[in-house]
């Protein structure tokens, strides 16, 4: 299949004095190895040794926001409001003129506080389709409701009317959100960005969950009728899980959100001088043992598919070893704002570097998942501790709760891996939360049961 003539023109280098409207895109979920067989029409350069600095989506994001590693800054499984004093990046663009944007499918960048910082616009799951933009915000709701039965009816009425929204559509979208899968993004995401106005300087930041589980895409494009679903806990439970069927599902919906994100690529390409297209984390897919991205540092989940595009950007591959942190660099030098940040240009710098990715312990809500598969909770404590992982052009080594420091990658020995995790980890002082110190980052007993529920969904719960 030949590109369209926008994505082949976008190839092409073009002189233009200046260069300020910058797209990213979060592929949530997207393994490396999955992009590389189902995303070779994209044009741009491309980052083969890529990595994340977490497993999952928000210290991932964090690290995106801030070019700080999650524990510096005290966002991660243990702490997931972005309260960090650290300006994130939208701040900083938005301080310096830029129109700013975020459009998510993913509610752990949305339901929780402080992900809305800098953004002038920050539109949710529920309302990503703009014909819902007229309706409550659901999210909102969900992430404040306390009530159960029929009360929650009742508070949810009440919400409609004070928030001046048409009562009768937002509560036959509210039914809607409650019996049907969620909104995975792409399709909703493309008929929003087609209708959009890009000035100069503009921001915009997508999160799509087509990749995420449930693993449910479009009927065209499934081998199976229901969504499939897998979680941690799994990976522990007596129950025997059909693998085929899990694989299966995850690589039709990777076909799809290739195809999907082709015709978003093709309209951002035309409104915005640069787009990188990155993922947060990958998946297991039963490698070690495992299922989904709630724990470890493996490869499968800390490598990242990222690519930059745009003006003047060749297409080729680049071997050399980087993190999400740059580009959050990245983002800063194309805008021209000045920033704090442990990442490098990645257009510019060849500068080799030693990146650390972490783990924080289990959530808290995956207690749930393992009392309900009837895991004994000494298992549950036994993985409840933080792990550290190296990663450089030489070598990928990750610390392990059963093997100590496993060596995936390279000639380094387990002793001078500690030595380069220990190195990285002294250049800053890591902190349990973001900012509020008498914070009890275990505690969620403020979390809603409309939370929960959510979560659950995800299979975080």
């Amino acid at each position: 299949m030949s590109l369209p003539q926008t994505i082949r023109s976008f190839i092409i280098p073009i002189n233009l004095a200046t260069v300020t409207s910058i797209a990213v895109v979060v592929l949530d979920t997207l393994r490396r190895d999955t992009f590389n067989e189902h995303f070779n029409w994209m044009p741009g350069t491309k980052f083969e040794n890529a990595y994340s600095t977490s497993h999952w989506t928000v210290p991932a994001h964090a690290s995106l926001f801030t070019g700080k590693y999650p524990s510096e800054i005290g966002v991660h499984g243990k702490s997931v409001d972005l309260d960090c004093q650290k300006a994130v990046i939208a701040e900083k663009l938005r301080a310096d003129g830029y129109s700013t944007r975020m459009f998510t499918a993913n509610p752990q960048i949305y339901m929780w506080d402080g992900w809305d910082r800098g953004f002038r616009d920050h539109v949710g799951p529920s309302n990503l389709d703009p014909k819902y933009d007229n309706l409550v915000d659901w999210e909102e709701f969900y992430s404040k409701n306390t009530k159960t039965g029929i009360r929650k009816y009742f508070s949810a009425l009440r919400y409609c009317i004070e928030d001046d929204s048409p009562t009768i559509p937002s509560l036959k979208r509210g039914y809607e959100l409650e019996t049907s899968t969620p909104d995975s993004g792409a399709s909703s995401v493309l008929k929003r960005i087609k209708s959009i106005d890009v000035g100069s300087k503009d921001f915009l930041l997508i999160n799509l969950m087509d990749v995420h589980t449930p693993y449910y895409p479009p009927e065209e494009y499934r081998s199976y009728a229901d969504p499939v679903n897998v979680v941690f806990a799994d990976s522990f439970s007596d129950e025997e899980l059909n693998k085929e069927r899990i694989r299966t599902a995850y690589k039709d919906s990777v076909r799809y959100l290739s195809d999907k994100y082709k015709d978003i690529f093709t309209i951002l390409s035309e409104k915005y001088d640069y787009i990188i297209t990155l993922s947060d984390h990958g998946e297991l897919l039963g490698e070690h043992g495992m299922w989904n991205h709630s724990y470890g540092l493996y490869q499968e989940l800390v490598k990242i598919p990222l690519v930059v595009s745009g003006q003047n950007i060749q297409t080729k591959s680049i071997p050399r070893s980087v993190s999400i942190l740059d580009v959050h660099q990245t983002i800063a030098d194309l805008a021209d704002v000045d920033v704090e940040s442990r990442g490098e240009n990645l257009l510019n710098s060849s500068k080799k570097q030693e990146h650390l990715f972490e783990y924080h312990g289990l959530l808290s809500w995956h207690q749930d998942q393992f009392d309900r598969k009837n895991i004994p909770e000494k298992t549950f404590n036994r993985l409840d501790t933080p792990l550290d992982g190296v990663v450089d052009d030489e070598c990928f080594a990750r610390e392990d709760h059963d093997e100590g420091i496993v060596v995936e990658r390279g000639k380094t020995n387990s002793e001078d891996a500690s030595e380069k995790i220990d190195k990285i980890i002294s250049q800053f002082k890591r902190t349990p939360h973001g900012g509020m110190d008498d914070q009890d980052a275990d505690d969620d007993d403020d979390v809603s049961d409309e939370v929960k529920s959510r979560l659950e969904d995800l299979g975080y719960a």
